[in-house]
């Protein structure tokens, strides 16, 4: 019975999905964004349990809510990179009252630091980038679903007036990111290109896809080894990563944007 759950697992749609999308603009990890966007292959890995324990969610309340009067999996296009549609599916959208919902299952340790500090930057870009998909966009929501309770008494929703200038800055930064990248291969070609982006600045935090790259070898849990050894970059290259900004500081500069709701 495992090789045919695993095999259901690994053929799922949003496993075999290539094109990045609305869930992955908002990484503060520079070098996998960059990764992504270049079209790094990845190792191959094993089945998902925990990401396919959100899918079945995500396929039960489809059916939960769509009777109901509400949009489910809405498929949407919240912008364009090299004039190529960005395109994603919002889990849940009320249009009379022009909201967003975003299941999220997560562990304890995410969830607790939902309600402490709200959510993560990749989270926030991603309820900006759906807001982009609709005409009336005016409030987001994220539901964090715990997955290791036994009730929806832990559950916490984040809601928050529509602001759709994280979603912005993100198709903006990913866009640079292109351009830089079709500049150095077109100048000195797809090894300097892969050079520059293994030097990309990492997350701080955890992030998922880093060492699942083919073609990042050089990936060892203490960094002793993650510069490129073998191609010596030009030091104007090395200094197009400073424009590159690994975190959405916008919402620093506007004091009156509306306070976030969390319960």
């Amino acid at each position: 019975m495992r090789p045919i759950i695993e095999e259901h697992i690994l053929t799922q749609p949003r496993t075999l999905q290539k094109r990045i999308g609305p869930s992955e603009l908002g990484t503060d990890c520079v070098h996998c964004l960059a990764a992504k966007l270049a079209g790094w292959e990845r190792k191959p890995s094993k089945a998902a349990w925990i990401p396919f324990e959100g899918t079945c969610i995500h396929a039960a309340f489809e059916q939960l809510f769509s009777g109901l009067g509400y949009q489910t999996e809405l498929k949407v296009t919240v912008g364009k990179l090299d004039g190529e549609p960005i395109t994603g599916s919002i889990d849940l959208y009320d249009e009379k009252t022009g909201t967003t919902v975003d299941w999220k299952t997560v562990g304890n340790d995410t969830l607790k630091a939902a309600k402490a500090n709200g959510p993560s930057q990749q989270y926030l870009v991603q309820a900006s980038l759906y807001g982009l998909g609709v005409p009336n966009a005016a409030r987001s929501v994220i539901v964090y679903l715990p997955r290791n309770a036994m009730t929806l008494d832990d559950a916490f929703s984040y809601e928050a007036a529509y602001d759709p200038r994280p979603g912005w800055w993100a198709l903006d930064r990913a866009q640079m990111l292109l351009d830089l990248l079709d500049l150095i291969g077109r100048s000195y070609g797809a090894q300097v290109r892969d050079a520059w982006i293994r030097q990309l600045p990492r997350s701080t935090g955890h992030c998922f896809d880093c060492a699942t790259w083919d073609d990042d070898p050089d990936q060892d849990p203490f960094g002793l080894n993650q510069a490129d050894t073998t191609i010596d970059l030009p030091q104007r290259w090395t200094r197009l990563d400073q424009l590159v900004e690994p975190r959405y500081e916008g919402h620093l500069a506007n004091k009156e944007q509306p306070e976030p709701q969390g319960k």
